[in-house]
C-alpha cells in the first residue's frame, strides 16, 4: 500500500501567489560549437531537468550528448576535457534533452546572485549512455542520491536501439562516477524492466490493458521513499496522444538503490477543466519542495514553432490533497492572473523557503531580440538555455 499523506505534525502550507522577478540565460556550451563532418548542421541548447543536491546543481539536456571529436567552425576539431564539479554554495546539477557533440547530457552549474553559468560536465559512462533525459529527483532526509529519468516514451520490441531511452540513474552526491541504473536490463543495461509496471499502472476506459505510448517528464522522491513519475501524454504512439497531468508512484526498495516495488496510478487532474488555462496543457515537470512540504508541477504547452506559441504554468499539491485527489493549487500573480512562464518549462526546485528556480527547454525556438511582452516573448543564442527566478509574495 501506497501511503501518500505528510508526516505525523507537520503543517502543509501552499503559498499560491508568486513573481518571476528574474529572466536570463546561461551558455550550455561554446557558441560555434555544432555537429560533426560539414559543422553545418547547429547544436540547440535544450535544459530538461535540474536539481539542487547539497553543494552541486546538476542540469541536464534531454538529449544524450555524445563524447567525440567537436568541430568549432574557424579552429577545426578539438577534443573536449572532463571538468571537475565545484563544492561551493550553489552548485547545482542541469540535465539536457538534445545531443550535445563532445559533452555530457548532465552539466554542472551554479547561480551566482541571479546568474546562472554552467561549470562543468558530467562524463561518466553510466550518464553517457542514458538518452533523453527528462527528470531529476533527491532523496529525501539524507538528502544525497539523486536520481535521473528518461522519458520511457520509445522501444523498438526487434532490437534494442531504443533501449536507453528507457533509464532511470542513481547515484551519490558527488559520486558520479559511481551511477548505476536501476532494475538493470540487457547490455549496456537500461531499466527496459520498467515497461510493464508502467504498462499496468497506466490503464485507461480506451485502453484496459495499458496505454501503449506514455512519456514520462516528472520525476519526484517524497518522504517515507516513496518515488512519483510525472507522466505528460499517453495514447496510442507519438503521434497520436492526449496531455495529461498524472502521477505513478513506486516505493524505493534495497540496500544497493536499484530496485523500484509496484508501479501505481495515484494521481490524475485534467488541467484543461481550470478556467484559467486556455490552452491544452500536460505536465512538464514535478519537484517536492521541502519547505512547504508540497509538491511543484509544471504544465506547457506547444501550439507551433514562435515564442508565442510556447508557454507554461506553475501549480502547487500538497500530500493531503493528492491523497483525496483534490485539483492542484494553480499558482497566481498579485492581481489573480496565472503565472506565465513565457516558455516551455521542464525543471523547477525550490532554492529556500520563498526562492524558485525554473529552466526552460525552449526545443529550437530563439525568439526575437525585440521584446515587447516578457510573459509571452522571449529571445536565447541557440547555444543558450534560459532560466527564471520565482519569489512566493
Amino acid at each position: 500500500m501506497l501511503l501518500l499523506s505528510a508526516p505525523m505534525g507537520i503543517t502543509l502550507a501552499n503559498p499560491s501567489t508568486a513573481e518571476i522577478t528574474y529572466r536570463g540565460v546561461f551558455d550550455c556550451f561554446e557558441q560555434s560549437l555544432s555537429y560533426p563532418k560539414d559543422g553545418s548542421k547547429p547544436v540547440f541548447c535544450e535544459p530538461s531537468a535540474i536539481i539542487q543536491a547539497g553543494n552541486q546543481l546538476y542540469i541536464a539536456i534531454d538529449r544524450l550528448v555524445r563524447t567525440h571529436k567537436l568541430y568549432f567552425k574557424g579552429t577545426g576539431n578539438r577534443e573536449q576535457g572532463t571538468e571537475k564539479c565545484p563544492n561551493s554554495f550553489g552548485d547545482c546539477y542541469i540535465a539536457s534533452d538534445k545531443d550535445i557533440p563532445g559533452a555530457s547530457s548532465v552539466m554542472t552549474a551554479e547561480l551566482d546572485g541571479n546568474i546562472l553559468n554552467r561549470t562543468g560536465y558530467v562524463e561518466v559512462p553510466k550518464v553517457k549512455q542514458q538518452s533523453k533525459a527528462e527528470d531529476f529527483a533527491l532523496e529525501q532526509g539524507k538528502g544525497n542520491r539523486v536520481f535521473l529519468t528518461s522519458g520511457f516514451d520509445r522501444v523498438f520490441l526487434d532490437d534494442a536501439s531504443k533501449d536507453s531511452y528507457n533509464t532511470l540513474l542513481t547515484w551519490e552526491v558527488g559520486k558520479e562516477e559511481k551511477a548505476q541504473v536501476m532494475e538493470p536490463t540487457g547490455f549496456p543495461a537500461s531499466s527496459l524492466s520498467l515497461r510493464p509496471r508502467f504498462l499496468r499502472a497506466l490503464t485507461t476506459e480506451k485502453f484496459p490493458s495499458g496505454a501503449p505510448y506514455w512519456k514520462v517528464e516528472g520525476l519526484a522522491m517524497i518522504p517515507k521513499g516513496k518515488m512519483l513519475f510525472g507522466i505528460r501524454e499517453l495514447g496510442t504512439n507519438f503521434k497520436d496522444f492526449d496531455y495529461t497531468l498524472e502521477l505513478v508512484a513506486s516505493e524505493w526498495k534495497g540496500k544497493n538503490h536499484q530496485h523500484l516495488g509496484n508501479f501505481k496510478r495515484v494521481y490524475k487532474y485534467d488541467p484543461q477543466t481550470h478556467p484559467q488555462i486556455d490552452f491544452p496543457v500536460g505536465l512538464s515537470s514535478v519537484a517536492w519542495d521541502k519547505y512547504h512540504q508540497q509538491l511543484l508541477i509544471t504544465t506547457s504547452y506547444e501550439l507551433g514553432d514562435r515564442d508565442t506559441d510556447i508557454g507554461a504554468y506553475l501549480w502547487t499539491l500538497s500530500l493531503d490533497d493528492l491523497e483525496a485527489q483534490k485539483p492542484p493549487t494553480l499558482v497566481t500573480k498579485s492581481n489573480g492572473e496565472p503565472l506565465l512562464f513565457a516558455h516551455k518549462t521542464e525543471g523547477i526546485i525550490a532554492l529556500s523557503a520563498t526562492k524558485l528556480l525554473a529552466i526552460h527547454d525552449d526545443d529550437r525556438v530563439v525568439g526575437d531580440s525585440q521584446i515587447d511582452y516578457p510573459e509571452r516573448e522571449f529571445f536565447r543564442e541557440r547555444y543558450q538555455g534560459a532560466y527564471s527566478l520565482v519569489e512566493w509574495r
